[in-house]
């Protein structure tokens, strides 16, 4: 077993981060009129999966981390819903389009694998080890 002391050492934060650069890059591809619409709303729903995986690894408690890891899932729903309107608006081409739905599945099963592995741990302790100055996180490959 691996000890976590940082959230970005996390399978799941690295795959959002990567998700993240990725659903930038393609949205710079966004019409004009998009720059306040669904070009920001992509990249905020994006951007909130990696952020709340960051804020839930810092909570005190596992049931809080499972809170902000259910609001990672869900902003990646919509990440993926905003890729398949894109193709449907031919904003973004169907290679591009396979490009990020490939690092969606990834996110979504890191993520899963992820939550997972901080539910078994809420029948235990409730204090997460990482808040201890002299432990990390262990964390279980599935």
């Amino acid at each position: 077993m691996r000890v976590i002391r940082h959230f970005s050492e996390l399978e799941a934060g690295q795959v959002a981060r990567r998700l993240v650069l990725e659903v930038y890059r393609a949205s710079n591809s966004f019409p004009p009129e998009e720059v306040y619409g669904m070009r920001r709303q992509v990249r905020n729903a994006a951007t909130s999966i990696a952020a709340n995986i960051a804020e839930g690894f810092g909570r005190y408690h596992h049931k809080d981390n499972l809170r902000f890891l259910y609001n990672a899932r869900g902003s990646l729903a919509e990440v993926e819903s905003f890729i398949m309107l894109s193709e449907d608006l031919r904003y973004l081409d169907e290679s591009t389009v396979r490009q990020l739905r490939a690092l969606c599945q990834d996110q979504l099963r890191v993520l899963n694998g992820y939550i997972k592995s901080v539910r078994a741990r809420t029948r235990g302790d409730a204090e997460l080890p990482c808040q201890r100055r002299d432990a990390g996180f262990p964390i279980t490959k599935s």
